[in-house]
């Protein structure tokens, strides 16, 4: 009798969790997570996040704010969960750009790269607020944040470069020149994009990326030079 019970007891505990017409319950949260970060990007896209509440964000996700708390502490934990999603997805279309465009000459995968940025902004106005607009002053934390992906934007500049942007110490251009110039490229593409997010786009995107890609392939010019 006690050996039918084991039986019974583990081939209970084997069973598969619980499913919801047809659902799981991991499937269920994330499919409540996906929602609730299209609605909040729609929400500080459309609203501004000084204006955007959980509640907002439950009401356009259509749940209710219990959920809201299964996926985020709070909304700033929202914003930069969204934040990343986007700038992962930036990233990730610029490298692809770069990787299929078929280009080998460096001043050629800096301006399709340039199209892959500016043109990932133009696809979502939403996204492309958050990203440009909305993240900054915040919290040190979401400061950090933006801070780590302008980085990462430096990174990518720095491997499309190659030797080209390696220290050389005998044309005293150090690694921390080398840095912050890359900074400083990223810091203008960006200042740029962020004016065109704030006029809704005005500018054909042809203009903003020959406008930047003159500014980068100047310092390419320089940099061949030495």
């Amino acid at each position: 009798m006690s050996h039918s019970i084991d039986n019974t007891a583990e081939k209970a505990t084997s069973q598969p969790r619980r499913r919801y017409r047809g659902i799981s319950k991991q499937a269920r949260q994330a499919e409540r997570y996906r929602q609730l970060c299209e609605a909040g990007i729609r929400c500080i896209g459309r609203d501004g996040y000084a204006a955007t509440t959980v509640k907002g964000v439950c009401q356009e996700a259509g749940l209710t704010e219990r959920y809201f708390y299964e996926s985020f502490a709070n909304r700033e934990a929202m914003l930069c969960e969204t934040y990343t999603q986007i700038t992962d997805e930036m990233l990730e279309n610029m490298v692809r750009a770069a990787l299929e465009g078929g280009h080998t000459d460096l001043n050629g995968l800096i301006k399709i790269t340039l199209d892959a940025f500016f043109k990932t902004l133009e696809s979502d106005p939403n996204k492309a607020r958050l990203m440009m607009i909305e993240i900054v002053g915040i919290s040190d934390t979401v400061d950090d944040l933006y801070r780590n992906n302008m980085k990462r934007h430096s990174e990518l500049i720095r491997s499309l470069g190659g030797e080209l942007l390696k220290p050389k110490a005998d044309k005293g251009l150090s690694a921390a020149h080398i840095e912050k110039m890359t900074d400083a490229l990223v810091g203008a593409a960006t200042q740029c994009g962020i004016a065109w997010v704030l006029t809704d786009f005005e500018s054909p995107r042809k203009l903003m990326v020959e406008s930047c890609h003159f500014i980068f392939s100047s310092v390419v010019e320089k940099l061949e030079r030495l």
